[in-house]
């Protein structure tokens, strides 16, 4: 009996063949090309991939006494460039309302997690945001 296989095309828009694709340690001269013509940054070389895991703590005051919460949000790919700038990869298949807005609480947090007492060590901080679906761009609450 003869075999039949059928080749399925792999394709970079689903999370664990994107971060194969763009966010392995070979591919870096591939993600670095995107971010370069992305942003028009003199993008040279990505220092190091980052943990994409981002995990903070917070205090959240509540009506009688106050708790400590551990929130963790995970991006698909997190690098530092030669810069010391940090750039941020978020692909998104699924339609979301508030998906612009967690793409701004990821920008904030990995800005505000360099703060270390001096202003001046914090450097800038890139969301690059791919979209499978088409996107107003207009974010609840702004005019």
């Amino acid at each position: 009996m003869k075999k039949i296989t059928k080749e399925v095309p792999l394709v970079p828009k689903y999370d664990l063949i994107f971060k194969q694709v763009f966010g392995s340690k070979k591919s870096k001269h591939v993600l670095e090309g995107m971010v370069r013509e992305i942003t028009g940054l003199p993008v040279k070389r990505i220092v190091r991939i980052m943990n994409p895991y981002n995990i903070h703590e917070y205090r959240k005051a509540k009506v009688a006494s106050k708790k400590n919460k551990v929130i963790a949000s995970a991006v698909d790919i997190k690098v530092e460039l030669e810069s010391g700038e940090i750039v941020i990869v978020e692909m998104q298949n699924a339609k979301q309302k508030t998906f612009l807005r967690r793409a701004q609480i990821y920008g904030a947090t990995n800005f505000s997690d360099q703060y270390d007492g001096e202003y001046s060590t914090i450097s800038a901080v890139y969301v690059i945001l791919i979209m499978n679906y088409k996107h107003p761009f207009h974010l609840p609450g702004s005019n």
